[in-house]
């Protein structure tokens, strides 16, 4: 069984973390647009730069299958966080032999259509327009309202050709929409089918620390 652990930081949005545990059998990589030192990351540069900084973070982070195809299952850390809990433990215990792909539950919503007000009237974290042509073209598709909602800021996920064509559509929704992938992910989940299940409770398995900047809001 072959294992990334990655994670991403672009534009100094975070102090990277460096953990004084070492995971035998993983391959950890941190893709970045500075530079630092680390014995525990291999720290490599962002594949490539996209629209802004918040999509470039997005696109090593969304399309898993496609930068670790040579792996078997990957696991995203933002890179505030840090696991309690070894890789593997992640992949045994949330994917197992049903599932294909984990993360948390948003810990206080559970509509997609919700958490756009949210980012759009009350943290305006996106512009409004960009905001309304997503959730219209969601709701055009027939995305039904309380269909559960993830935090992104931990993804296990198992590479095959399922979560591949998933992610290729979240990321074409990114793309095309708002950086804020909480908006596109369970529309592409629930339009692939996709084999989810959820990480809880939320703060047993990660330790999280502020971050170094506030997000910026479009306003």
């Amino acid at each position: 069984m072959k294992v990334a652990l990655y994670s991403v930081l672009v534009g100094k949005y975070d102090y990277p973390i460096e953990p004084d545990v070492k995971f035998d059998g993983v391959d950890c990589i941190f893709f970045t647009d500075g530079n630092f030192n680390s014995d525990f990351w291999n720290v490599q540069k962002t594949p490539k730069f996209i629209q802004s900084e918040r999509k470039t973070s997005r696109h090593p982070k969304i399309l898993s299958n496609e930068i670790f195809s040579e792996y078997d299952f990957t696991v995203y850390i933002d890179a505030n966080m840090f696991l309690t809990k070894e890789p593997n433990f992640y992949i045994d215990e949330f994917l197992g032999d049903k599932y294909d792909f984990a993360h948390h539950k948003n810990p206080y919503r559970d509509c997609l259509y919700e958490e756009a007000i949210e980012i759009r009237d009350v943290l305006k974290f996106e512009e409004p327009k960009v905001v309304n042509d997503e959730i219209e073209y969601i709701m055009k598709e027939g995305f039904p309202k309380k269909n559960g909602l993830g935090a992104n800021h931990l993804l296990v996920r198992r590479v095959n050709e399922d979560v591949k064509k998933m992610e290729s559509m979240w990321w074409d929704m990114i793309e095309k929409y708002s950086y804020r992938d909480q908006l596109s992910l369970e529309y592409c989940l629930w339009k692939n089918n996709t084999k989810r299940n959820y990480i809880e409770p939320y703060k047993k398995y990660i330790i999280q620390r502020d971050h170094r900047k506030k997000k910026v809001t479009y306003s």
